[in-house]
């Protein structure tokens, strides 16, 4: 096996290996913060989920079926890959294995926003005690005296 050969390898092996760590990372991250965002959700935005899980565990099978590809072309004693450097064994598995990340990617995108949109926003609590939060009171100018600064402060404590 030539150089390109081995280089072409090497880089679809790294590309298959990162995509299998933030499929099952993306997975691992979803479920552990589930509990707390699907007590927001829709059933269209649990649907979602649900379908990014499927696609990340299709995009982590067909991973390790790209590897296992690799593998065999690799140590193959036989020059299988005439016409091309990577051969159909390991193609067919690598584009089903980004194609699903991708659409686990998006089902994951449209599950946040399909939960973002739910989750009803708190008014912010007012602030109370300071000299400037009453309604009626502007604060202090810079140009006024030192003394009407500090009593300002005084009427407020």
């Amino acid at each position: 096996m030539d150089e390109a050969t081995r280089y072409a390898i090497s880089q679809v092996s790294d590309l298959t290996k990162q995509l299998m760590t933030l499929a099952s990372g993306l997975i691992g991250l979803t479920i552990t913060f589930s509990k707390d965002m699907v007590k927001h959700a829709s059933l269209r935005a649990l649907k979602a989920l649900k379908r990014g899980w499927l696609f990340m565990f299709v995009s982590l099978v067909a991973g390790i079926w790209t590897l296992m590809a690799l593998s065999g072309s690799s140590s193959s004693a036989r020059d299988l890959l005439q016409k091309s450097l990577i051969g159909y064994n390991a193609r067919i598995p690598s584009f089903i294995q980004i194609a699903s990340f991708l659409c686990g990617a998006y089902s994951f995108i449209s599950f946040g926003f399909g939960v973002a949109i739910r989750i009803p926003i708190p008014e912010s609590p007012k602030i109370t005690g300071l000299p400037f939060a009453s309604e009626n009171h502007d604060p202090p100018s810079p140009d006024q005296p030192e003394d009407s600064k500090c009593d300002h402060l005084q009427e407020h404590s």
